[in-house]
C-alpha cells in the first residue's frame, strides 16, 4: 500500500485527468462540479467548456459561483456577449482580484470563446445588482398627450 502511495505522489496528474478517468468523460466531470459541487456553470456546449476550464473549476481558480448565490434579473438592457465579458473582466480587476485570497481568480474563457449570455448576464447581475444594464430606462409621457388619451377615453364611453 505505502508503495502505492509513493508512485501517485511522483506522478504529475491533474485533478482533471483523475476525474475524466473516473467519470469517463467531460461530460462526467461537468456534472460532478455541477451537482455534487453545486456550482454555476456555463452550458456544457459551449466553447469555453474545455479541459483547462474544467480543471481551474476543480483547483477553484475561477469566477464560479455557488448555484443558490445566483440572482436572475427582471430587466436587461440590450447588450453583446461581448460587452458582458468585459463587463466582468472589470470586475475581476477592479473589485476582486483587490483581495490577497482572491488575486488570481480569471475567467477562464476570453472575448473569442465566451460563455453563454444567460451566464454572463446572471454573473455579472449577482457580482452588481446596480449595474447600468439592468436599470429601466424611465419613461416620460407628454402630459398634453396623456391628457388627449384620457379624453378620448371618456368620449368613447360616454357614446358606447
Amino acid at each position: 500500500m505505502m508503495l502505492t502511495i509513493i508512485f501517485f505522489q511522483n506522478l504529475e496528474i491533474s485533478k482533471t485527468e483523475v476525474f475524466y478517468a473516473l467519470s469517463g468523460s467531460k461530460k462526467g466531470l461537468y456534472g460532478y462540479l455541477e451537482k455534487e459541487m453545486k456550482l454555476y456553470l456555463p452550458r456544457l456546449e459551449n466553447k469555453c467548456i474545455t479541459d483547462n476550464y474544467l480543471e481551474g473549476a476543480l483547483k477553484n481558480e475561477l469566477l464560479i459561483l455557488a448555484k443558490e448565490k445566483i440572482k436572475e434579473p427582471i430587466f436587461v438592457k440590450k447588450c453583446s456577449r461581448h460587452e458582458l465579458v468585459l463587463e466582468l473582466v472589470n470586475i475581476l480587476d477592479n473589485v476582486i482580484r483587490k483581495n490577497d485570497e482572491t488575486k488570481n481568480i480569471r475567467l477562464g474563457f476570453d472575448e473569442t470563446n465566451p460563455a453563454n449570455k444567460k451566464w454572463l448576464i446572471n454573473m455579472l447581475y449577482t457580482l452588481n445588482e446596480n449595474h447600468e444594464l439592468f436599470q429601466k430606462i424611465p419613461t416620460t409621457i407628454d402630459k398634453d398627450l396623456l391628457e388627449k388619451l384620457d379624453k378620448r377615453l371618456y368620449f368613447s364611453f360616454i357614446y358606447f
